[in-house]
This record gives structure tokens, sequence and C-alpha cells, in this order.
């Protein structure tokens, strides 16, 4: 019985130390820097396409900061004989709001976990995008907001 006594507490102050010691580490924020945004965009069709050479655009981003975004899972491209749609999760933003400059540094907040991200430019119009978003907080002003991950050029 003391055998099973000093055992157990041997285990709980073993496990103690272990959770002080993973916890005691400084979560330290990355910075980055803003940079131009571009994102490649090829032809999407049905099953089997292929890309022939030239048909690839590259589009420039607009230096864009949005407050918030929605989750929304999202029919995305036509696969297989029977033509059904492959669902996505999307980043939804909505409209062009003011970004910060480019060369503005930044602390890199928080990383979407979508791959796609549907940009709302107003009622009408609206864009696909194979491209995350990030959080960033501008170093100098403390202004917040999400942008396009590839605007975002982590510096250290």
């Amino acid at each position: 019985m003391m055998k099973q006594n000093n055992l157990f507490l041997f285990i709980f102050f073993f496990s103690i130390i272990i959770l002080s010691c993973a916890c005691s580490g400084s979560s330290k924020m990355m910075k980055g820097i803003i940079v131009e945004a571009s994102v490649i965009s090829a032809p999407q069709g049905g099953f089997n396409v292929k890309t022939k050479q030239g048909q690839t655009i590259e589009r420039e981003l607009p230096s864009t900061l949005w407050e918030s975004f929605e989750y929304d899972m999202l029919n995305n491209r036509y696969v297989g004989g029977s033509g059904g749609a492959q669902r996505e999760e999307f980043c939804v933003v909505s409209g062009i709001k003011d970004g910060l400059d480019i060369g503005t540094e930044v602390y890199i907040v928080e990383e979407a976990r979508c791959l796609w991200v549907l940009h709302k430019i107003d009622d009408d119009n609206s864009n696909r995008y194979n491209i995350s978003i990030t959080k960033v907080r501008s170093v100098e002003t403390g202004v917040e907001g999400w942008t396009w991950s590839k605007a975002v050029k982590i510096s250290d």
C-alpha cells in the first residue's frame, strides 16, 4: 500500500513538473512585412483538364485589410464523369477596404484554416482565389485585420 502511494505521488509531481515546463515557454509573435500580393489563376473545368502553356494568369490582389470573415462550405470543382461538385471550405470576405502600405512591419496574429477565398466585391461581383488569409497587426499603429496570406512576408 505504501509503495502505491509513493508511486502515485511520484507520478503526480512528475506530471506537474512536465506541465509547468511545457507552459512556461514564451509565445513570441512572428513579424512580417506587407508586400504586393498576387495569385496564379488556371482554367477550371471538368475531369482531367490539362493546362496549356499561356493559359495561366497572374492576378495582382488589392491591398486590403478586412475586420472579419466567415467560413463557408462552397462547391468549387467538378470531379469525375458524373459531374459532381466538390465542396471545400472557403474564407468569405466582402468589399474592398483600405489596406496597409507596402513595407509596413506587422505582427502575424493568426492564420485562417481555409485554402480558398471568396472575395465578394459587391452584390454582383465576386472572385475565387486559391489562397488563404492572415490576421496581422501593424507594429507602428496597432491597426489589426485580415489580409491575403501572400501579402505578408515573414521577416524573422
